[in-house]
């Protein structure tokens, strides 16, 4: 082969191999890669019954755009795993707003994840769209499973767009829509808490009575130390309702903490002088002495 045509080789080569980095794929085969997954994943550990959690963009913000692909993308993974393993988006929806939540609220990991075993999935999807182009989407699905937050699926691709998908690009939700957490749920620690309370111009709640949780007799023969951390939301009137148990302990105790924390009374956090729903991490430490 002479110099000419080895470069001319190398030139198709290169072309053949953009084409294919800039490959864009609909929903329906996105679908059938997740749900190919998700099959392998649960194979032998439990029957699968997932659920699509709300779209964001890569700026982090939700749009009849992303609550279209959400809801679109629900339904074919539906025809590809069956109507029994799938709850549909809507049902999450809905149940969002029986919690007095929207679907910007969604957006925060333990919300959607609290919220989605409320519905009966073990599994959630998770996704994010980057808009920027016209013609091909970046897209990143992860589908996580609840009981130990172990990423199940995952895609990372380009999405063909559609048509009428451009014209909902811009358009926000419903203004009756909005945020109700005025602090979210994207605090990993306590001592972060404040700050952020700080940054949004909201006032930390404060307890009126909020005894701490007590041993159980099983951990206290178990001689367990440690701290139990849980991510949970304080209502405009101050009551609790844990979401996550990020960090945990003898399922007993568990379950006492959560029930403590429950009876609690505070008085909630404010924004201008008005009561307002927050996110906050609550912690419980248990030392033997």
């Amino acid at each position: 082969m002479n110099r000419v045509s080895l470069r001319t080789f190398g030139l198709i080569a290169l072309l053949l191999s953009s084409v294919s980095l800039t490959r864009a794929d609909d929903l329906s085969s996105i679908a059938d890669q997740i749900a190919t997954k998700l099959r392998n994943a649960h194979k032998q550990a439990m029957f699968p019954r997932v659920v699509v959690n709300s779209f964001s963009t890569a700026a982090g913000g939700i749009s009849q755009l992303t609550e279209t692909l959400s809801t679109e993308f629900s339904e074919q993974l539906s025809g590809k795993l069956g109507t029994d393993p799938v709850i549909k988006h809507e049902a999450l929806i809905e149940r969002t707003k029986l919690s007095l939540l929207t679907p910007f609220d969604l957006q925060y990991r333990d919300i959607a994840m609290w919220l989605a075993e409320k519905v009966g999935a073990n599994t959630v999807v998770f996704g994010t769209i980057d808009t920027t182009a016209d013609d091909n989407w970046g897209l990143r699905l992860r589908a996580v499973r609840l009981s130990d937050d172990k990423l199940l699926a995952e895609y990372a691709g380009s999405l063909a767009v559609k048509t009428e998908w451009l014209a909902l690009r811009n358009k926000p939700l419903p203004s009756a829509e909005k945020p109700r957490l005025a602090v979210g749920c994207d605090l990993s620690a306590s001592d972060k808490t404040k700050p952020a309370f700080d940054a949004a111009g909201v006032t930390m709640p404060r307890c009126v009575h909020c005894p701490d949780p007590s041993y159980t007799e099983d951990a206290r023969r178990k001689k367990y130390q440690g701290r139990i951390l849980v991510t949970a939301i304080i209502d405009e009137s101050g009551r609790v309702t844990p979401l996550q148990v990020k960090e945990t302990g003898p399922p007993d105790l568990v379950d006492q903490v959560l029930e403590t924390y429950r009876s609690w009374n505070l008085e909630p956090a404010k924004k201008d002088g008005k009561p307002v729903a927050v996110c906050v991490p609550i912690e419980s430490s248990f030392k033997l002495f």
